[in-house]
């Protein structure tokens, strides 16, 4: 069984289809770039769901969160260890004014 899939809005598509969802931190200078994090989004009925759990498998710690919760965790974690003047999203994040309220609190445009 493939983790964390179930029918989710992909924005790779542009649909809701069956596909698993990640959530990705890079880092990008003028002549250099890095991938910082990446977490694949558990959804909630994963979550809830002990026998899709046990046939992932997925650790009891592992927590459904959303992926605005996952970018913020990240900002959090990364942000002072890399300058930066800006953090590009995917259209799905510019449309929770929550997230980016938040990010602006971070410093983060």
């Amino acid at each position: 069984m493939s983790v964390r899939v179930t029918r989710q809005w992909g924005s790779h598509r542009g649909t809701v289809d069956h596909c698993q969802v990640g959530v990705f931190m890079g880092y990008v200078l003028h002549h250099d770039h890095a991938l910082l994090d990446v977490r694949l989004a558990l959804p909630r009925d994963w979550a809830r769901e002990a026998h899709r759990r046990a046939a992932g498998p997925v650790p009891l710690a592992v927590q459904s969160h959303t992926r605005y919760a996952q970018g913020l965790e990240m900002l959090d974690t990364w942000g002072e260890q890399g300058p930066h003047g800006w953090v590009p999203g995917d259209d799905e994040g510019g449309r929770r004014t929550r997230f980016r309220h938040a990010w602006r609190e971070r410093g983060a445009r």
